[in-house]
């Protein structure tokens, strides 16, 4: 174990922050200074400055008073492991990826894509409602949607024209500020990192949408045993805010608001 670390302000500092060390940071280049200026102010790590500018004592001293602050530590170690999870590089692929997924409105020409999509064995069995759904059954409900100001549906597709999966996006007349997300992946497309990447560029397209301009959030339920949906969510940027149970069912809330998707 480490009680603490001396470091010049590279990337070395972030693997620090992400496994919880306190460190004391110093600059060796002139790139260094921002990274570590901004750091210390985010409160991830003590900022020593430039080492050309710091004598050894001084350098010294920041040691001394970093080991000799139980709490100080304590605080570094948790404000960076938390703030530092090592996923960056995930969410850049991410957001790249998303650029790649094309999409369009839902019409009654997807009838039958969607019923299959809805009455996949993996897709109902992690459903609130497991039960296949009848194609009569699904055909009114699609054709309510598609005619109803308070739903809009679109399928994505992979920039090679391959279906992806369908988004689903539904407000009411009580709140239509928070809008309620359902989707779906096509089955031979689960498992290559589509989910998140299509949930990014949809979140993007219901913000920006006209039929949907008073929303401020957008919230999934996710059964519990859902991993890879919860895991899709969060990795789109969806905080999880709760939990939820009933005689049957025990479900996470997950939400991201519009004021996220503009930092």
């Amino acid at each position: 174990s480490v009680d603490m670390a001396l470091a010049a302000a590279g990337s070395t500092i972030w693997e620090l922050c992400a496994f919880g060390v306190p460190t004391v940071a110093f600059c060796v280049a002139e790139n260094q200074e921002v990274v570590a200026r901004r750091a210390g102010e985010a409160g991830l790590l003590i900022d020593a400055g430039d080492l050309r500018n710091v004598d050894a004592d001084g350098l010294a001293s920041r040691v001394c008073d970093l080991a000799g602050d139980p709490s100080l530590r304590d605080r570094l170690s948790a404000h960076g492991w938390s703030t530092i999870d090592g996923k960056g590089a995930d969410r850049v692929a991410t957001v790249v990826r998303s650029g790649l997924v094309q999409y369009r409105p839902a019409g009654l020409g997807d009838t039958m894509l969607l019923w299959d999509w809805t009455n996949d064995p993996d897709t109902r069995r992690v459903s609130f409602h497991p039960d296949p759904v009848p194609l009569e059954d699904h055909e009114r409900w699609l054709a309510a949607k598609l005619e109803s100001p308070e739903s809009i549906i679109w399928i994505a597709s992979d920039h090679r024209g391959s279906p992806l999966g369908q988004i689903r996006v539904d407000t009411s007349e009580i709140d239509r500020r928070v809008g309620r997300l359902a989707y779906s992946i096509a089955k031979q497309q689960r498992g290559k990192g589509w989910a998140s990447a299509m949930l990014v560029g949809a979140v993007q397209l219901c913000f920006a949408s006209d039929e949907l301009s008073r929303l401020d959030a957008i919230e999934a339920l996710v059964m519990e045993d859902n991993e890879a949906s919860w895991r899709s969510l969060a990795g789109a940027g969806f905080i999880r805010i709760g939990d939820g149970s009933d005689s049957e069912h025990t479900w996470r809330t997950y939400r991201i608001e519009r004021s996220a998707r503009s930092r």
